[in-house]
């Protein structure tokens, strides 16, 4: 419970990030399936994304809907740059990354493979 009244908040203790958070349900229930987070900072430079949807859920192009709206929402309210870090043996991750928009890098951030919407 604690962790989610600190998200709830919208934005890190000292201010250096907001942070958005979506619950991903079915369209037609209530019945949630994962959630879509979002930590921009302040400037709105960049955002960083990620998802992650329930065992029972997964492979229904659930994550592909949810990223791909969460990627095109942030470009549309000026975000810089969008990047998710991605472990590089995660396929399904990888394939959601791709099909939200974003570019695998050469980079790696603590083990994980950045990947970025590609300039505009």
């Amino acid at each position: 419970m604690e962790r989610y009244e600190r998200l709830a908040v919208g934005h890190s203790a000292d201010g250096s990030e907001l942070w958005f958070n979506w619950i991903v349900r079915l369209a037609d229930e209530a019945t949630p399936v994962g959630v879509m987070q979002a930590t921009v900072v302040p400037d709105s430079s960049r955002a960083d994304v990620a998802w992650e949807i329930g065992v029972p859920w997964q492979g229904r192009r659930f994550a592909v809907e949810a990223a791909g709206a969460v990627v095109a929402w942030l470009i549309a309210e000026g975000v810089g740059v969008v990047r998710a870090l991605v472990h590089p043996h995660n396929a399904a991750s990888a394939r959601v990354a791709e099909r939200a928009g974003l570019v695998r890098t050469p980079e790696f951030e603590e083990g994980e493979a950045v990947w970025l919407t590609p300039p505009r």
